[in-house]
This record gives structure tokens, C-alpha cells and sequence, in this order.
């Protein structure tokens, strides 16, 4: 398995997991996440360093993020706090994609 599925099975499995996981909250479209916990989802598989990987999200639009950071600004019932902002379509067309990678647990 190369790099680049590596990345994609590990970004859908961290999209699963937090969808599953009924912790976060979804607004329009997107998994909004604290960064500590995507950090700590990161660690797990050290192929590349978190900044690394964050960095291969934002570039391919897998998340939405301000200019120079890897989270973006949102209102969660009134409150204003930074967040990691899976896009939920990425998620699922990626995961249709590479359905064989991701039955391989």
C-alpha cells in the first residue's frame, strides 16, 4: 500500500470514527472537530508528522480551513471556537472509492 492510501483510509477512517462516534456536531455538510482530538486521531499512524497530514487535507479540500491554519472559525449555539472542518461529501465519495482499502481492518 502506498502513501496516498494510507492517507485516504486513514482520513476516512477518522471521518467514520467521529461520525460514529456521536461526539461531534455536524453543520451544513461538514464534521466539525476540536483539533486536539484530530491530533490525537493523527498520532495513531506515524507515517508523516500531523502537520504533514493536515497539510495534504487542506490542499486536496478534504477539509475547509482558514488561510495560514488548519481550522476555520464557526458558531456552534452561539459560541465562536475553532474547529477542523471535514467536508462529509469528501468523506463518502472517497470512501465508495476506496471501499477494498477500508474492508482491509
Amino acid at each position: 500500500m502506498n502513501k496516498g492510501d494510507v492517507c485516504v483510509q486513514e482520513f476516512v477512517r477518522i471521518a467514520d470514527f467521529l461520525l460514529k462516534s456521536g461526539k461531534v456536531t455536524i453543520q451544513r455538510g461538514y464534521i466539525l472537530a476540536p483539533r486536539n482530538v484530530i491530533d490525537r486521531l493523527l498520532a495513531r499512524n506515524q507515517y508523516e508528522t500531523n502537520e504533514t497530514k493536515l497539510q495534504y487535507w487542506k490542499k486536496l479540500h478534504w477539509i475547509d480551513a482558514d488561510r495560514d491554519r488548519f481550522t476555520k472559525q464557526v458558531s456552534i449555539g452561539g459560541q465562536r471556537s475553532r474547529m477542523v472542518k471535514i467536508d462529509i461529501q469528501v468523506f463518502q465519495t472517497l470512501g465508495i472509492l476506496f471501499e477494498e482499502i477500508l474492508m482491509e481492518k
